[in-house]
Parts: structure tokens; C-alpha cells; sequence
């Protein structure tokens, strides 16, 4: 072990801890990088080999991938968000479904593993993988291969074993791996995305939990969606249910918002919202006459010694969030394909 080695320990969804390594350059970072491996001595070689090239690497033994995400979040939160996730073994399955959950993923890198979940659209990726494999078949590098987008490179790892036992071939490995990450990392000097950019980004992905199931990545936030039984399997809330649930929460925000600044004695606020599709001539001040129109109802609850003149004035308020101008105004919805 080298002093470019930190001790890290990271909290676990389920409980417990996590002891992991922060690998770091001797001198200017240029990206990050998570390492989810099953075999100590190779990780730490490619590792350290990546730190030469400028890379600071996190890196643990599990394959779950729930820690790989953890994990991201612990850089996120303490330096960068990781650029690069790179997966050992089962550990590579980690990673291929953890590049759908963090949003700042640029490129993933396999190294002998099963095939998993294919990256996102323009994530470059790297399947290394030994032809010799006595534990996982070179089968799976080439089913995840065959399947993935460009940019994907193949790299193959003759003469060597699944954990890459002999130190020349560890070696190999990760000068190759360091040689292709840094065609897929930004010029050194080009400033990462801030994180208000980020905050703004949401990517939608299928997810295989569920027929209609969908991953949302809002940020650093994750959310599920789905449709009811029969359709669906009611793993998450309905598309609808997430706009009600954006109109609630910017509703009740702005109301608290309000209140704070005017030195309100308000206490709680409770929005219940309910969408509908009524007939236009149901509607008395709509301008469709004919037709079906969309209604949302909204009844808000607010706790505290108020007046009516400021419960009048907080159901004004209400009207004006931005989720709810957003929903009254003219909205240019752009749609292209994506690679």
C-alpha cells in the first residue's frame, strides 16, 4: 500500500459500513472514478495506475449496487461526482446498472464480468474481458458488447485468469484501461458541470423491475414510476400522480415561502390534489367548448392562528407557485432522438 491510499468508510443502504480506498494523483485531479472489484491486488494496481494518470479512485469490494451508488454519492458530496465507474467481476454488474443512477457517469469500464444492464445513451464503455475465463464465460463480454451503443470499445485479456492474479497482467489491464479513460474525460482545465445544471437534469430509463417500470434520476434523487394492476405493477406512483405531486409541493413551498417572509403564524401546510378528465361543457369559464379538458382540483389545509384576511391572502398566493404558471402558460415541449 503506497500514502496515495486513504481509508474511507461508507455508509450502506441496508446498514453498516463499507471500508473502502481513495486512490489520489500526487497532483491535480483531473477526474474521479468508482472501483467495485472482487479481487484486492488487481484494484489496487489499476488503481494506482489510474492515480498516475490523474484519476482519483474509490475503490471497494462488493457487488452491490446500491454501494456503488453510495458511493458516488460520498464523492459527490465530499469532492466531484465520479466521471468513471469501473467494475471487477460481479462488480460489473454494479456498476452497468448504477451508470442509469448517477447522472455525471461519462464512461463505465468491465473487467471480466457477466453481462448486465446496458449504460445510457453516448456513456462510452470498455468490456475487458479474458478469453480464458474459467468463471465467467467470454460469452457475457460479448452478449453486453453486441448490445451496447457507440462509443464501446473491446478489449481482450489474453493469458489471464478471472481475478487477474498475475501482476503483469493486472498491469496490462489497467494501463490499457487508464490509456482508453482518458480518451473519454474532458481536457484537463474544462470546467465539470455545476451543480445548478445538474439539479435541472432528469433522465427517464426503463426499468426491468415492471413491464412500464421507469428509473428517474433527478439530480442526485432517485424516483420510481409505473402504472396501477392490471396494467403495471404499481411499483411507483403514475405519471400523473408525479405532476399532482410537483403542483402539491411547489404549492405548498411557495405558501411557506410566503409566510416566513410576511412573519405568518402558519404552522402546516397539506395540499390534496386529484387530476380528472371532464367534458368542456361541464367547464363554465373554459375557453374548449367541445371535447374532454383536463381539471385538477386542489384543496389546501393550513394550520395556525390566521385571519381570513391572511388565509385570503395565502390561497392567492397559492395560485401563483411556478409549477402552476408553468401548467396556465404556453409550454414549448422539444423532442429529438438521442444518438
Amino acid at each position: 500500500m503506497t500514502d496515495s491510499m486513504v481509508a474511507v468508510e461508507l455508509d450502506r443502504s441496508r446498514g453498516g459500513s463499507l471500508e473502502a480506498l481513495l486512490a489520489l494523483p500526487s497532483g491535480e485531479v483531473r477526474a474521479y472514478a468508482v472501483l467495485a472489484h472482487r479481487s484486492a491486488a488487481a484494484a489496487a494496481v489499476i488503481a494506482e495506475t489510474l492515480a498516475g494518470s490523474g484519476l482519483a479512485v474509490l475503490l471497494f469490494e462488493s457487488t452491490d449496487v446500491e454501494d456503488v451508488v453510495r458511493a458516488a454519492d460520498h464523492l459527490r458530496a465530499n469532492f466531484e461526482a465520479p466521471s468513471v465507474l469501473i467494475g471487477h467481476s460481479a462488480g460489473g454488474v454494479a456498476v452497468l446498472a448504477a451508470s442509469r443512477r448517477i447522472a455525471e457517469t461519462r464512461a463505465v469500464v468491465t473487467v471480466n464480468a457477466p453481462s448486465g444492464e446496458i449504460p445510457p445513451a453516448h456513456t462510452a464503455l470498455l468490456v475487458m474481458h479474458a478469453p480464458t475465463d474459467q468463471v465467467v464465460g467470454i460469452q457475457h463480454a460479448g452478449h453486453l458488447f453486441v448490445a451496447a451503443r457507440h462509443p464501446k470499445s473491446f478489449i481482450a485479456l489474453d493469458g489471464a485468469d478471472h481475478l487477474l492474479s498475475d501482476p503483469a497482467d493486472a498491469a496490462y489491464a489497467a494501463a490499457v484501461l487508464a490509456a482508453w479513460v482518458a480518451r473519454h474525460l474532458p481536457a484537463a482545465g474544462t470546467p465539470a458541470p455545476s451543480a445548478a445544471e445538474l439539479a435541472h437534469r432528469v433522465v427517464v430509463t426503463e426499468s426491468a423491475d415492471a413491464p412500464y417500470g421507469q428509473r428517474i434520476t433527478a439530480g442526485r434523487h432517485q424516483l420510481t414510476a409505473d402504472e396501477p394492476v392490471p396494467l403495471g405493477k404499481d411499483t411507483g406512483p403514475t405519471p400523473y400522480d408525479l405532476l399532482l405531486a410537483a403542483l402539491g409541493a411547489c404549492t405548498s413551498m411557495t405558501l411557506r415561502m410566503y409566510a416566513e417572509r410576511k412573519q405568518l403564524p402558519l404552522r402546516q401546510v397539506s395540499v390534496q390534489l386529484r387530476h380528472a378528465r371532464i367534458h368542456a361543457t361541464d367547464c363554465e369559464n373554459c375557453e374548449t367548448a367541445v371535447g374532454l379538458l383536463d381539471r385538477i382540483d386542489v384543496r389546501i389545509q393550513l394550520d395556525g392562528d390566521l385571519t381570513d384576511e391572511q388565509r385570503d391572502r395565502l390561497l392567492a398566493i397559492a395560485g401563483k407557485c411556478p409549477v402552476h404558471r408553468t401548467l396556465h402558460s404556453e409550454v414549448q415541449i422539444r423532442t429529438s432522438l438521442d444518438g
